[in-house]
């Protein structure tokens, strides 16, 4: 199952203070990884399971580009626990985060879920031959 969150630093037009981002990035943090240790059979879980991806766009409807991070994760289905706990799971991580985004004042947080992983060529040999021969390496 692959789970991503996407927010963005701006209230309204203007960018929440530095404590404020660093608290909002911090408690979704906190959110994922009490859903993926619900999700999960071990127990061994932290945030070095969760990838940060920072970036920079606009919002609609907005005047002002605005600061957004993404984070993301991917938990194998072999180590789910059982499928009624990924909606129970889910739906509680769901809840959490329309509480932070109301408390940091925010107009939307994106929560993004699949349960697919698609896969390229695992050939590496084969792989690492195409992209040389398209110039990609």
């Amino acid at each position: 199952m692959y789970i991503q969150v996407n927010f963005g630093r701006n209230i309204g037009n203007l960018p929440m203070n530095s404590e404020a981002w660093q608290s909002l990035d911090s408690e979704l943090m906190s959110a994922i990884i009490a859903c993926v240790q619900a999700l999960c059979v071990s127990d061994d879980v932290d945030d070095s399971i969760i990838e940060r991806h920072l970036g920079v766009g606009l919002w609609v409807g907005a005047d002002a580009d605005e600061e957004s991070t993404h984070l993301s994760t991917f938990v194998h289905s072999a180590d789910i626990k059982a499928e009624d706990k990924g909606v129970q799971a889910m739906t509680q991580l769901s809840r959490e985060i329309r509480r932070i985004a109301e408390w940091y004042c925010q107009d939307a947080i994106a929560l993004i879920t699949s349960s697919r992983l698609i896969k390229g060529d695992q050939n590496n040999l084969g792989r690492t031959f195409t992209a040389q021969s398209r110039g990609l390496l």
